[in-house]
């Protein structure tokens, strides 16, 4: 009686709703966290590329010393390859409509750019009236140089790139000490708390880079912190 016809999807379906199969950080070997993976989805949503993003993640200040196996993962998660089930709540896939934007629609985007610093990229493509035709990310993109430089150049624009000054760079013993807590099982807002620290997210990203094995992984090691080897 408990027999019933049923495809592969359908399966895959029952299977999560009934806790069979496990997805997202509930997956046995997942690297990210949910709350990770919807952080980088709101970074692409705001226009960052896939570098950038993984400088933010990775808590760096060049786009050379982002580990490959990151810079893979987040592009999966750009491409929809994983991690479906949260990406699907953000206008991700719109990152790359910026071939789209004519040179009339450019130009009433970089006017609007020169004449107000400190305007939101929501408000200009309202202000241009393309606000729903195209995502937040095409503002960023002129503004940062990445689409229609051609047509940028001619305007007074302040870039609005991400501020990398700011990078952590705790010394050899401060990183020791956080490790040995993680070690022990603290998690990262009561590692910070213990340290002293103030608890941010550019704090607890930094504790969550060493312990994934992305920043100072010479002492993360010594932990047995490492990368792991993972398509999620």
């Amino acid at each position: 009686d408990n027999l019933e016809w049923s495809n592969s999807s359908l399966n895959t379906i029952h299977s999560y709703n009934m806790g069979l199969e496990k997805r997202g950080e509930d997956f046995y070997n997942a690297i990210f966290t949910n709350e990770d993976v919807h952080r980088i989805c709101k970074l692409f949503e705001e226009g960052y590329s896939v570098t950038e993003t993984c400088m933010i993640i990775a808590n760096v200040n060049d786009s050379s010393l982002v580990p490959p196996d990151l810079f893979a993962r987040v592009s999966n998660i750009a491409n929809r390859s994983c991690w479906t089930h949260i990406s699907c709540l953000y206008n991700i896939d719109n990152r790359r409509r910026n071939i789209d934007l004519n040179d009339e629609e450019a130009h009433a985007i970089c006017r609007i750019l020169e004449s107000e610093k400190n305007i939101t990229n929501e408000e200009v493509l309202r202000r241009a009236n393309l606000l729903g035709k195209f995502a937040t990310g095409v503002v960023t993109a002129i503004r940062n140089g990445r689409s229609h430089i051609e047509i940028s150049s001619q305007y007074n624009i302040e870039k609005h790139l991400v501020d990398r000054s700011h990078c952590l760079k705790w010394p050899d013993e401060k990183i020791h000490t956080a490790c040995k807590l993680m070690v022990q099982g603290y998690k990262y807002i009561p590692v910070l708390n213990i340290m002293g620290e103030e608890v941010t997210q550019q704090t607890r990203d930094y504790l969550k880079s060493i312990k994934r094995g992305y920043t100072r992984p010479d002492i993360g090691r010594q932990y047995g912190f490492y990368r792991k080897q993972s398509a999620q």
